[in-house]
């Protein structure tokens, strides 16, 4: 299944959602570690995404990590989806905060290379 996240977290990075909403999980039920990291993962390769300087081929890597990160702290497909389902809220609001202005491509490069530093293996 990790594979299958992978996919999916890459997929809608370079594709986006024209969704929006918030980045936690329905209900009262506080977000768990692995929701947590995919909206923050989210964020930062939506912003990415938006910039035409950050390669696709860096962007694919980093999601790649990022979904084998989401998948190693899973409890149960029901927190799959959801962090899943946050990480594409996010990665629309991240390209929504750059297209809009309130970040700009310097800043989305500089959290990508964080990102890619919290995920090395």
């Amino acid at each position: 299944m990790a594979l299958h996240l992978a996919i999916a977290l890459a997929g809608a990075t370079l594709i986006g959602s024209p969704e929006s909403g918030g980045t936690l999980p329905p209900g009262d039920i506080p977000a768990t570690k692995a929701e947590t990291f995919a909206a923050s993962a989210g964020q930062v390769l939506g912003a990415a995404s938006a910039c035409d300087e950050i390669e696709k081929g860096r962007l694919d890597a980093a999601a790649q990590k990022v979904g084998d990160a989401v998948q190693g702290e899973v409890g149960d497909n029901d927190e799959l989806t959801s962090a899943h389902d946050m990480f594409v809220e996010a990665v629309a609001d991240g390209r929504r905060s750059v297209t809009s202005g309130n970040t700009d491509c310097e800043a989305a490069a500089a959290q990508l290379a964080d990102l890619e530093r919290a995920v090395q293996h």
